[in-house]
């Protein structure tokens, strides 16, 4: 299990084709043994780490403590995979649990079979030990696993730090007409080289998903500040670090030095953006104009 002061292997998963923007997210941290991987970025750190970059990646969607790995190739080989884990040392006593399985494996054509074997693993060394098993709760669990198969390659089994995707911010409604995720907003500003040094112009800001992102980014304010984690919950987690980690988190804020314009011709989309930014507390740095943006004036060349 993750401790204060002991380093191990961490992975923060993203969308395909951000890995480099995350790894320079992570080298900014000053975190350490960065490299970019297929949808992910693996790295180390300790407890402290895990607050520390759950709260300041913005391109990110969770981050991962590797429990085990292993290649396995029937379902006895991935149940004594995961039976192998120490799991009373890491599921407390009433604690619920449930387990998340992404990727694929020749070997597991339903994802789901691969998470049952998991948990009949889980439960069964936790009986033999505890004289009761954990209950599963898949809406909300105390404690949350993730799976990731590969064809031809090692299974990963980890302990899920983030909870609700990092994308989840928390300024705006799920779901809606073809949302674009947070952490993508925040990955092609940034792949642009958006920094806040510059004006910003979205001139179809539909629900403001990019107005908001650029006004966290120009002022330098952590996306995760404000949403639960779910470290939270676990056995190890030191609630007086977590806010020494969210006070210095927050210390870097800074007021937006240049105008950050959403423009959209549908009074409807400029009154969700509002009603986001503020959820967001970046109402103020981001100017709201309705107007076509085939009003657009370009510039030659």
């Amino acid at each position: 299990m993750i401790e204060l002061g002991k380093p191990q292997p961490l992975t923060a998963t993203c969308a395909r084709g951000l890995e480099r923007v995350l790894a320079d997210e992570l080298h900014d941290l000053g975190v350490d043994s960065v490299a970019p991987d297929r949808g992910a970025v693996m790295f180390a750190g300790d407890l402290r780490t895990v607050y520390d970059v759950n709260l300041r990646l913005r391109t990110a969607m969770r981050v991962l403590a590797p429990l085990v790995r292993g290649a396995v190739t029937t379902r006895d080989d991935l149940y004594e995979l995961a039976a192998s884990v120490a799991w009373e040392e890491i599921i407390a006593d009433r604690q619920t649990f449930a387990v998340e399985v992404v990727g694929k494996h020749r070997s597991f054509h339903r994802t789901t079979f691969a998470g049952q074997v998991v948990k009949d693993a889980l439960v069964d060394r936790l009986r033999k030990i505890r004289g009761r098993r954990p209950n599963v709760d898949r809406e909300n669990p105390d404690m949350r696993l993730h799976l990731r198969l590969v064809d031809n390659g090692p299974l990963t089994l980890s302990l899920d730090s983030t909870g609700e995707p990092l994308s989840h911010r928390g300024y705006r409604p799920r779901g809606g007409p073809a949302p674009l995720a947070e952490t993508l907003a925040a990955g092609i500003l940034l792949l642009a080289g958006y920094d806040g040094s510059e004006p910003l112009l979205d001139p179809m800001c539909g629900t403001g998903t990019f107005a908001a992102e650029a006004a966290l980014i120009a002022t330098h304010t952590p996306p995760g500040l404000h949403r639960a984690f779910a470290f939270e919950r676990w056995g190890v987690h030191d609630q007086l670090t977590f806010e020494e980690v969210q006070h210095e988190a927050s210390h870097g804020h800074r007021d937006a030095p240049h105008p950050i314009i959403a423009r959209d011709r549908a009074d409807r989309a400029l009154r969700a953006t509002g009603r986001n930014l503020k959820a967001a507390r970046m109402e103020r740095w981001v100017e709201l104009e309705q107007r076509d943006a085939l009003d657009l004036l370009l510039p030659w060349g």
